[in-house]
């Protein structure tokens, strides 16, 4: 047994014990299900970097790795990558439309036997992983007759219950009872977050046989926030403009000190969704009206949707990164952010309390709490000197934490437990 490396300050340890890494005689088959692929050639969605992410590490432990996805361009071509078809058939269409849909699978189990069929078509998968969306993973497993591996990325009444919104009010409440009928069928789990995993078993009365947090692995881009004054007094926001990802909230905070500090710049970075709060949807641009003051306008420069690579450029450039978020797991904003060595001001969550500690390696402020938010801010623009220990702590902390290399070696004795416990070695 080892524990996972990391200790910040005066007894704050990680503690959970991660398993002996086995070392065996032949790589595994393993098979990834995402929503779009390639990464950048859809809308932004959090699960597709980190199986960008587990597809390297993994192969460059030995093994082979499959994408599956039901949604890529239609030239799109690469080794190892299969595109499932879920469109329904004719009949299919016809059933629903002359109100016969009852004899026809619900959308979520047509796509489960899309995915197996994908699974199969490549023949030789020791262990697939899949996350609980919709209970896709436990829906896959049954039409397969063997078991995969769930991967926690976010389950819905979580993001629900931050947000406020009854868990039996729909559309939301069908979505809770699948992925909470299904979890109820998967042994094998894994999530980015211990507070995650705990949540869920609690939630669902659930415990799996063979459960484990295993951090999303980060990597290593080599670039580090430039040490200037100007740099110091540049504030980032990246993530979806809406409410989850607390952009309102981020607004407003610079609207709270834009006139107390008159160099401070915000950069905002994400697709323009909209924040809805009480039957009305602010876009970016009604957010700088009603939050910012007119003087400040000229300060906020919203950026759009940016590819990864000029997202992880940007973070050279600003001092500060903001995540107000009112649900996260594991967010690659904040270990994108700390491995830059820039200083992050996270909304104080369990979600992310794996990686980091409020005064330690940044600052935390109370859930919704704009003056919070805002106090924060200002205190870092005052400090320069605060904003560089802050970054200087965390970067070495996550490069560390969210190695790679000690991610894969976790996440391939895992899934040999799965392999071993489920007896499909495959023919090599």
């Amino acid at each position: 047994m080892c524990l996972r490396e990391g200790l910040i300050g005066n007894g704050w340890t990680f503690s959970r014990a991660c398993r002996e890494t086995h070392m065996n005689d032949r790589p595994l088959s393993i098979a990834y299900f995402v929503p779009s692929w390639p990464p950048g050639a859809f809308k932004p969605n959090g699960i597709i970097p980190v199986v960008e992410q587990m597809r390297q590490v993994m192969r460059a432990r030995g093994h082979r790795v499959h994408i599956i996805t039901a949604t890529s361009p239609d030239d799109f071509v690469e080794d190892d990558f299969q595109r499932c078809d879920v469109s329904r058939p004719l009949a299919h269409r016809v059933l629903s439309k002359i109100g016969l849909g009852q004899m026809i699978d619900d959308r979520a189990t047509h796509v489960a036997k899309a995915i197996a069929r994908s699974i199969n078509d490549i023949g030789d998968v020791d262990v697939f992983e899949i996350e609980e969306s919709f209970g896709l993973c436990g829906r896959v497993a049954a039409v397969l007759g063997r078991p995969g591996v769930c991967r926690l990325h976010g389950p819905w009444y979580q993001s629900l219950r931050t947000e406020g919104i009854p868990l039996d009010a729909e559309p939301g409440a069908t979505r809770v009872r699948d992925e909470t009928t299904w979890f109820r069928t998967c042994e094998h789990v894994t999530a980015p977050t211990q507070f995650v995993l705990d949540d869920m078993i609690a939630f669902t009365g659930h415990e799996p046989a063979h459960h484990q947090a295993i951090f999303n692995p980060a990597l290593d881009h080599g670039m580090r926030l430039e040490q200037t004054t100007e740099v110091r007094k540049r504030i980032l926001f990246v993530g979806r403009i809406d409410l989850r990802k607390g952009a309102d909230l981020a607004f407003a905070a610079f609207g709270r000190i834009a006139e107390d500090f008159p160099d401070a710049q915000l950069t905002v970075a994400g697709p323009d969704n909209g924040v809805e709060r009480d039957g009305e949807v602010l876009k970016t641009k009604d957010l700088i009206e009603r939050f910012v003051p007119a003087s400040a306008h000229d300060r906020v420069d919203y950026k759009g949707v940016l590819k990864p690579n000029e997202v992880t450029s940007l973070r050279q450039s600003h001092g500060i990164t903001l995540v107000p978020s009112r649900y996260e797991n594991q967010p690659s904003v904040v270990s994108e952010a700390m491995m830059a060595e820039s200083a992050v001001v996270c909304t104080r969550t369990p979600y992310t309390e794996d990686i980091f500690q409020n005064e330690r390696n940044g600052l935390d402020f109370e859930l919704e709490n704009v003056d919070d938010l805002a106090s924060a801010v200002a205190r870092l623009l005052r400090d320069p000197d605060e904003q560089a220990r802050i970054g200087a702590n965390a970067g070495p902390l996550i490069r560390g934490l969210l190695s790679p290399a000690k991610i894969a070696a976790e996440t391939e004795a895992f899934y040999w437990d799965v392999v071993r416990s489920s007896g499909e070695l495959t023919a090599q």
